[in-house]
């Protein structure tokens, strides 16, 4: 019964069509089936309905009518969509979040402007009253900086670092200030009654270090320098020791000068090697050197050393270059040579006391080899002395004075009267400069 009303309603829509399109239907004839229209068995003059989800042909035959779509069943989803199946929850169409606006971002604090006179464009700052000091207040780098006097020398709290040309004490009377200064190109302390070096106590590294007419007693404060390139501790009228000196590794150059009452520098044996080393004009310089650690020594003095009675060791050292041990008028002993193999150039003279010379390892000396003036030294060491081959060896047989007569040494081209060594017309080689 359904069907025959659906087939029914399909006829009533169908002549709609036709009469609305100028009767077209009429000229097809009586019982004439559509064109492209099936006729459904039992049912002449129907039109079969399209199946629920089955679209009608996209096109019709020539002048074959257009069909009207046909409404659904009730219940019935239109052609060509899904059937929903109501006990399927339906998804909801994913909404999309809202873009957030990201914040701009923070624009970097504002740094403050540097002292333009932490870098002037000359080397060396000199201050020379309490404005210049004022002026680098804050500065934490330098290139050089040159104090005149006894200035307050706190507004440098920030200081850390001095390169190049290093800083220059002169007549500082108080190290308030540097308290921060970690590193310095040189430190040099020209005539200050500074008294301690303990507001340095972080210093770590100097190229040049000069302490020259100080109130220092010790280098108390100094405990965490580990490198210095130089040191020059020379005219320290109240200087006892270098206590508070723990410096080791390589040095270029120590000149310890005219400390009058220095008994020693055993703060400075823990060094491994040294281009050039001099200890002289100590008057109270007394106590032994022992320089364990040394494997490279290139030149040594040891002169006007009046206290001294024993020279420096140096165990571990095979090839020196120059030697210069004079003028030391309490010295008995010079032993630590007793591993060195080879040298440029020795000289071991004006001892008066000095009565043992080790040298019985040496086999060459390239230069010159110089023994006189040293009266208590036996023969049997000047005699093995004099055959070590030397450009130039004066290993006087007579040490009781510096000037020998007849001449030793006739027998070579060097005139001896030039040197002070031979008396005057002594040595054949000087008769063409001497005629």
């Amino acid at each position: 019964m359904v069907r025959d009303y659906w087939v029914g309603m399909s006829s009533l829509v169908l002549v709609g069509v036709a009469l609305a399109c100028g009767g077209r239907a009429e000229n097809q004839g009586d019982g004439a089936t559509e064109p492209g229209l099936a006729e459904p068995s039992g049912s002449p003059g129907s039109v079969a309905p399209s199946r629920p989800g089955v679209s009608a042909p996209a096109t019709a035959a020539p002048d074959s009518p257009v069909s009207a779509p046909i409404p659904p069943r009730p219940g019935e989803q239109p052609p060509d969509q899904p059937t929903l199946d109501p006990s399927v929850p339906t998804e909801e169409p994913a909404t999309e979040e809202p873009a957030t606006e990201e914040p701009p971002p923070e624009e970097p604090p504002t740094e403050e402007p540097l002292n333009p006179n932490c870098d002037p464009p000359e080397t060396v700052i000199e201050l020379v009253d309490q404005a210049s000091v004022d002026e680098i207040a804050g500065c934490e780098t330098l290139r050089g900086i040159w104090v005149h006097g006894p200035l307050d020398l706190r507004p440098l709290a920030s200081l850390r670092r001095v390169e190049q040309w290093g800083i220059i004490l002169d007549g500082v009377s108080s190290l308030a200030g540097l308290e921060g200064l970690e590193e310095t190109g040189s430190l040099r302390f020209w005539s200050t009654t500074v008294q301690s070096l303990s507001q340095l106590s972080s210093l770590r590294h100097v190229g040049f270090l000069e302490l020259a007419a100080t109130e220092l007693v010790d280098l108390s404060g100094l405990e965490l320098v580990t490198s210095i390139g130089s040191l020059t501790i020379s005219g320290n009228t109240r200087l006892e020791s270098l206590a508070g000196l723990a410096v080791a590794g390589d040095m270029a150059r120590i000149d310890v000068l005219s400390n009058p009452v220095l008994r020693d520098i055993n703060s400075l044996t823990r060094i491994t090697s040294v281009q050039q080393l001099a200890i002289s004009d100590n008057l109270a310089f007394d106590q032994p050197l022992a320089f364990d650690r040394l494997t490279s020594l290139g030149a040594l003095l040891v002169s006007y050393n009046p206290s001294l009675r024993s020279g420096p060791g140096f165990p571990l050292i095979t090839t020196v270059g120059s030697v210069g041990v004079y003028d030391n008028s309490a010295l008995e002993s010079v032993t630590g040579f007793s591993t060195v193999t080879t040298a440029y150039w020795l000289q071991f003279a004006r001892n008066p006391n000095l009565a043992r010379l080790d040298l019985s390892q040496l086999v060459e000396v390239s230069s010159e080899l110089e023994v006189f003036d040293n009266p208590l030294l036996d023969g049997a060491t000047l005699a093995s002395l004099a055959s070590i081959p030397s450009y130039m060896n004066r290993v006087a047989p007579d040490q009781t004075t510096t000037i020998q007569e007849p001449c030793p040494w006739t027998t070579d081209e060097v005139c001896d009267e030039l040197h002070g060594f031979c008396a005057e017309r002594s040595d054949p080689a000087c008769a063409p400069i001497f005629p």
